[in-house]
């Protein structure tokens, strides 16, 4: 959520931010991140790269300097922002 609006995400996205935010501050390797999001070999045709750009995109990262992930180069991602458990 961005203030009080829900940011709709497609379901392969959000899988994805499900993911690192059960690993909140913890590098994630972009392989461990495919196993979780596709476990079968076969069915790993997701974008990871993609599924991030659309998330950095659906957060606001950028605007007014906000971070919620980082890029570690050739090994992952994390992410970094504060989380809160919210009751909708």
């Amino acid at each position: 959520m961005q203030g009080d609006k829900a940011i709709p995400l497609k379901p392969k996205v959000f899988d994805t931010l499900l993911v690192l935010l059960e690993n909140t501050g913890r590098t994630l390797d972009k392989d461990e991140l495919m196993r979780r999001l596709r476990p079968d070999p076969r069915s790993r045709k997701v974008s990871l790269s993609q599924n991030i750009f659309q998330l950095r995109k659906a957060l606001g990262e950028g605007q007014a300097g906000a971070q919620h992930m980082e890029t570690i180069p050739k090994r992952g991602y994390r992410f970094c922002a504060s989380v809160r458990n919210v009751t909708v």
